[in-house]
């Protein structure tokens, strides 16, 4: 019977998207008790705000990771406040809202292929411009949820269930090397026809992989 867990890591080696997923709900509930005393729009801008940024950071060092997040924040902010600049002129919104779109998807080819982060920056520009601000007070309120939802985001996205690139190499190589005996050992039966299966588990070229993995994991961890 295949268990779930080992079936669940091979659809999603490490539960980087499980952990991601969690991740996200964990930042967007603690930026809405954060807001809670807020009006729906805030709570709306911030949750909007956290679930976005909380998206597109995919550096593999804890110091690029860092780096990356306070990046993305940075954009993401600078657009939104694109936004909130331009919302009150339709053609300059449209031009602009034109150039952002061309400009985000242009960058995803300098290794953001598979980041989100430039259409969210994009995103969060276009709801600027639509969100209500017919005073200075709800600019501000908007200004206040965007700006909770980035740091809860950055917060969470650093230190929860940070990755461990390191570990997941010697995991999957454990792996490897565990389906590497059982298939061989299954070759072994076969071509042999012993009337009994060995103990290939204990067999000399099982050793010598486990301390080649050994090594290697030695290795990672210095």
């Amino acid at each position: 019977m295949i268990q779930f867990p080992a079936l669940l890591w091979d659809k999603d080696p490490g539960y980087f998207r499980l952990k991601q997923a969690i991740k996200t709900v964990i930042a967007i509930l603690m930026t809405l008790f954060l807001v809670r005393n807020e009006p729906l729009f805030g709570k709306l801008m911030a949750s909007l705000a956290c679930g976005f940024s909380m998206q597109g950071v995919n550096a593999k060092k804890l110091s690029w990771r860092i780096a990356q997040v306070i990046c993305f924040d940075v954009v993401y902010f600078l657009c939104f406040m694109l936004g909130l600049v331009v919302r009150d002129a339709p053609n300059l919104t449209a031009v602009i809202l034109v150039i952002l779109g061309f400009t985000v998807n242009y960058l995803r080819q300098y290794g953001l292929q598979n980041s989100m982060a430039p259409m969210m920056a994009w995103v969060l520009c276009f709801f600027a411009t639509i969100l209500p601000a017919n005073s200075s007070h709800e600019v501000w309120l908007h200004l206040y949820a965007l700006i909770i939802g980035l740091v809860v985001s950055a917060a969470v996205s650093i230190f929860i269930f940070p990755e461990n690139y390191n570990q997941l190499f010697v995991d999957n190589t454990n792996r490897l090397l565990q389906l590497l005996s059982r298939g061989m050992s299954e070759m072994r039966y076969f071509l042999v026809r012993r009337p009994e299966r060995q103990g290939f588990a204990k067999s000399s070229l099982v050793i010598f992989f486990s301390s080649i993995n050994f090594c290697v994991g030695s290795e990672l961890s210095l």
